[in-house]
């Protein structure tokens, strides 16, 4: 392969990744706000000079739910943003968007951390007993405790990319089957013709 032709490749390729990967920025920042907004808060309480849970709920994994669909409708947008822009495409636009996905899923994560007021650098908030009265309830910070829930957006953007993708070729496959059946069938006509 030429210099030129590498060349020309390379910046073919950032003409398609730098939209997507742009936009998974963009939505990361939305979605880690969004994340800090609707996400539950765990109640927690002071009790023996420890802080615990004041009560189980939902709550405790509704943080990650939270997380997980917003994901998943991030994914949703972004894979529909490059159905519509690219009609066809390789094997380049399903791995660009996941590596987008797992890009904005990290912007939504440490966003929505810090608007928590979580620490930025941990990612937790304090929770030391010290200053708080024994038995009243205060909210507990919002934390992302399944790993899984970072690759939701990236598995969402995979699965409808490869099924549009694969749906346009055989749509395009059974186009070209048609055209070869027409083809034949003329042929044969047309040779009927000739011996009638």
């Amino acid at each position: 392969m030429s210099e030129s032709a590498r060349s020309s490749t390379w910046r073919a390729g950032v003409r398609v990744a730098l939209p997507i990967l742009v936009i998974c920025v963009g939505l990361g920042a939305l979605m880690g706000i969004a994340w800090n907004l609707l996400a539950p808060r765990t109640e927690l309480t002071v009790k023996d000079g420890s802080v615990v849970y004041a009560r189980v709920t939902e709550a405790a994994v509704g943080a990650d739910l939270t997380f997980a669909c917003l994901g998943i409708g991030c994914g949703l947008l972004v894979s529909a943003f490059i159905a519509v822009k690219w009609r066809s495409g390789g094997v380049e636009l399903p791995i660009v968007a996941v590596i987008g996905g797992v890009i904005g899923s990290v912007i939504a994560w440490r966003i929505g951390l810090v608007l928590a007021g979580n620490s930025a650098g941990t990612g937790t908030a304090d929770l030391s007993a010290a200053g708080r009265a024994e038995g009243v309830a205060f909210e507990g910070p919002l934390s992302l405790d399944s790993p899984g829930a970072l690759g939701m957006w990236s598995l969402a953007s995979a699965i409808v990319l490869l099924l549009v993708f694969w749906r346009r070729a055989s749509a395009a496959s059974r186009r070209v089957d048609a055209v070869l059946v027409q083809s034949s069938y003329l042929q044969s006509v047309e040779a009927q013709r000739y011996e009638s």
